[in-house]
């Protein structure tokens, strides 16, 4: 077990922001195509050959195993029967890796063996000579190795005094195994240390690092190699084996460091020199069984609450990107997450050294298993499953068997069996609806069809549902509302082929590999094709403008550069054909194709769907508030381009302690909430929308901040009207059966201004002339304003916020443009602009009747 290595030091706000924030081929896909052919001799001819092979010779272990969590192999794609092939050894794979018993955590240890270069700031960075000395509890002998192998009598070496850690030019990793033989007889836990040591330590890196320690044998020894060649396709528990894994800042502040399982991650990708690994914590290895650090930039669960504890993550080698741009499919999901699209896998850039050497340049990611969706559905407290499944679109086959009793297979096949039906049947389109999350599925195709997707959706093709347990009813909550839901997975061939391919008719046509009948089935309907073509629109006018995209893919090549360099000059696993200048040019070539794709899209779509012609949309908020544009949020004075034979459809979002009032189009004035512009409403090509918000007739302040996790709770009241509020009758209670738990002093808020309020401990010094309750707030709870009218004793709600788990010692703020409330560090302004809830709020198509 380790010892205080876990980390106690404050989580690291290393915010992404500044990182991310036809058929025909273009010259890159050749590359592409020669990292595959390259292993002709060896991979593809082999696999040309399934083909002709009876699957029952799958089923005994002939063919290679499929692997359990990553890309397919998209050689095969175009190989007859290939299909087939994939679904039967991925229901073999999950039949192989059935559900674990519950773990029982073990206790921590007390220390035994102690580092002098353990540091209180947990640094392990230097760049100057360093001297480590190692020093035991009691008694004994240390014997320690620097490759990997687990120290002992026999291999380790024997320590007798304080061993030098010279620095040089370049940094040198020293990778410690250590084991104490006491005296009485008993032997220590291994314990484990990383020291990165040279003169350019602070500058060689820009981002973070892994240092991976296990023994050699784990990796490349015949009978338990992972990396070994007879051994890469092999897959499930059998063939997880313990490593350690420590995490650092650029910088060289420890992250977390922790005993962990390890498993090789993806299918086709296994062939290259370096594999995609996978992490996984278990009580097993260690008294944690969570990774516990907030990775990525702005990953909040359902209520808002941050997500920074992880069971398993992947550091993935880009797949079938490899060696090409690095950042594909990273890329699409970055992208898809800033338009808004409700499940995308999280995604951040790492450097990873194995047994002190660099192993390469990977991405974490946070794979779809079901915790990922229990993180973020956390304070739901579901006692059902999110089930995950894999395989093609039209025979999906392929899931945990611990949920083999919910018959995930036959539900899947009861939905998708409704592309058989006549779907502009507005009651068999009713009870797909009910079956399947139909926007979220439209706007999936849509995207992939901007971005040319090209391995799908016969292939790296997942779909969720939760399976609610008996008595639960969540049908009002996004994503556990018993709904099947797509998910954007493995994307590496986006942006690959020209970007003039028209990609409109490849999920149409019955000929293309990439045909969905239940695409092509909700394509006949006006409804699903608003849907679609007003998704990428919105596209074109968010995240996926030539302008941000850009922006986005520029970022990610400035902050992964370095790493890509360094992979290149130290790495024995890097990728042939690829060096520092073939990286920078073929990474920018995203970067042409997203600068054009939109306007030819357009022209396609034009073409296809008869968009009619061109306008403008303005839209403006004088009064404060934001919108979404179809389904595009927009906070700030907006202008898109759009078009008029597709309506386009306005929603307001109106701010804590205000009302809607009404749009004004072309200073004409609209009392509905809902806005549809069509043709009508377009001026010399031109439609300008001015959103108007007002008070409520009688002003109440609104719930701004909560805190409630350790001491000092308190809650703050803010005034975001425009007129001074009186607090005559305002109560404040954490039980809505008992509003009246206390009232409020009279006072007068003026516009903008906030009253604090302290809860609980009424006695402390610092509370003395200070509201306070004599309630204490706890997660879990509701916390309740109200008022008591002076003259009716008539008690109204005014606000009402249910309080979820918090983990970070931080607050609960709302956004006061778009009344969400996220968890934010105390000493931060605002909610950092994360006013965009991607699951709450999602809104809808129009209906028929609607259009």
């Amino acid at each position: 077990m380790l010892d205080s290595l876990k980390p106690k030091p404050k989580l690291v706000l290393s915010r992404l922001r500044g990182l991310f924030a036809g058929r025909s081929l273009s010259p890159h896909v050749s590359h592409v195509m020669e990292n595959k052919f390259r292993l002709a001799a060896v991979i593809v001819l082999p696999l040309l050959l399934f083909a002709f092979i009876p699957l029952s010779m799958a089923a005994e272990g002939i063919l290679p195993n499929e692997p359990d969590e990553g890309e397919t192999v998209s050689v095969m794609a175009f190989v007859e029967g290939y299909d087939a092939i994939v679904a039967e050894l991925a229901a073999k794979e999950a039949e192989d890796d059935p559900a674990q018993p519950a773990e029982t955590a073990p206790q921590p240890s007390e220390p035994q063996i102690f580092f002098s270069l353990d540091r209180d700031d947990g640094q392990y960075f230097f760049d100057t000579d360093q001297e480590l000395e190692i020093t035991t509890s009691r008694p004994a002998k240390i014997y320690y190795t620097l490759n990997g192998s687990t120290p002992s009598e026999e291999k380790g070496t024997l320590y007798t005094e304080p061993i030098p850690l010279p620095s040089g030019d370049n940094v040198k990793v020293y990778s410690f195994s250590v084991i104490a033989y006491f005296d009485d007889g008993t032997v220590s836990d291994v314990y484990y240390r990383s020291y990165f040591i040279g003169r350019n330590a602070f500058e060689k890196y820009d981002t973070l690092v892994f240092s991976l320690i296990t023994d050699s044998k784990n990796l490349n020894s015949r009978e338990l190699g992972i990396l070994h060649p007879n051994n890469i396709w092999q897959r499930g528990r059998e063939w997880e084996r313990d490593v350690n894994v420590s995490c650092y800042t650029q910088s060289g502040r420890l992250l977390f460091s922790q005993n962990a399982g390890m498993r090789l991650f993806g299918a086709y990708s296994r062939s290259f020199a370096q594999k995609s690994l996978r992490i996984i914590a278990r009580y097993d290895y260690d008294a944690y069984n969570r990774f516990e650090y907030e990775f990525f930039d702005d990953l909040y669960s359902y209520s808002g609450t941050k997500i920074g504890s992880f069971k398993q993550l992947v550091l993935r080698n880009s797949g079938n990107d490899f060696g090409v741009a690095f950042m594909r499919d990273p890329v699409v999901h970055i992208l898809m997450a800033q338009q808004g699209f409700p499940f995308t896998e999280s995604v951040r850039p790492s450097l990873v050294y194995i047994n002190g050497k660099v192993y390469g340049f990977l991405w974490i990611h946070e794979p779809y298993k079901a915790e990922y969706f229990k993180e973020r559905y956390r304070d739901y407290d579901g006692q059902g499953a999110f089930v995950v499944l894999d395989g093609p679109e039209r025979s999906k086959s392929s899931f945990d068997t611990e949920y083999r009793h919910l018959k995930p297979l036959s539900d899947y096949r009861k939905m998708y069996n409704y592309h058989r039906e006549d779907l502009t049947d507005d009651k068999k389109y009713a009870e797909l609806c009910r079956l399947l999350d139909v926007v979220s599925y439209l706007q999936l195709y849509a995207a992939f069809a901007y971005v040319d997707n090209g391995d799908w959706p016969h292939n790296n093709n997942r779909a969720f549902k939760y399976f609610a347990a008996e008595g639960e009813d969540f049908s009002d909550v996004y994503g556990m509302d018993g709904k099947w839901y797509f998910l954007p997975h493995d994307t590496d061939f986006a942006f690959l082929s020209d970007v003039n391919a028209n990609t409109l008719e490849r999920n149409l046509n019955r000929a293309e590999v990439q045909y969905s009948p239940l695409f092509a089935a909700l394509m006949e309907r006006d409804d699903c094709r608003w849907t679609f073509v007003t998704y990428i629109l919105d596209m074109i006018n968010g995240a996926f403008s030539p302008k941000n995209a850009s922006r986005v893919v520029e970022d990610i090549i400035d902050g992964i550069r370095g790493s890509i360099h360094i992979m290149h000059a130290e790495s024995r696993y890097q990728p042939p054909n690829s060096d520092n200048a073939s990286f920078e040019r073929r990474a920018p070539r995203i970067i042409n194709y997203l600068k054009q794709r939109s306007s030819i899209m357009i022209e396609y779509m034009q073409k296809k769907y008869n968009l009619g012609p061109f306008y403008r949309l303005f839209v403006s908020f004088p009064d404060g508030g934001a919108a979404y544009v179809n389904s595009l949020y927009v906070s700030e004075d907006f202008t898109g381009s759009y078009y008029e034979n597709y309506a386009t459809v306005l929603r307001p979002v109106v701010p804590p302690g205000k009302e809607f009032s009404c749009w004004t189009v072309n200073d004409k004035v609209y009392e509905t909430p809902e806005l549809v512009i069509d043709a009508s409403f377009v001026r010399q090509a031109k439609v300008k929308v001015e959103l108007h918000l007002s008070d409520p007739d009688v002003p109440a302040l609104s719930v701004y901040e909560v805190s409630y996790r350790g001491d000092g709770d308190y809650v703050i009241l803010v005034n975001n009207t425009s007129q001074t509020v009186s607090t005559l009758g305002c109560m404040l209670s954490d039980d809505p059966a008992e509003p009246e738990k206390y009232m409020m002093p009279v006072m007068y808020i003026e516009p903008g201004d906030a009253v604090k309020i302290h809860c609980g401990n009424r006695t402390s010094v610092q509370l003395l002339h200070s509201m306070a309750t004599d309630f204490a707030l706890r997660d879990g709870e509701t916390l309740v304003l109200s008022r008591k009218d002076p003259k009716t004793r008539e008690i109204k709600t005014l606000d009402s916020i249910r309080l979820p788990r918090i983990n970070y010692g931080n607050v609960y703020r709302r956004n006061l443009v778009s009344g969400v409330f996220f968890e934010v560090l105390p000493e931060t302004e605002g909610t950092g602009g994360l006013e965009t809830n991607r699951l709450s709020r999602l809104p809808r198509p129009l209906t028929a009747q609607q259009r």
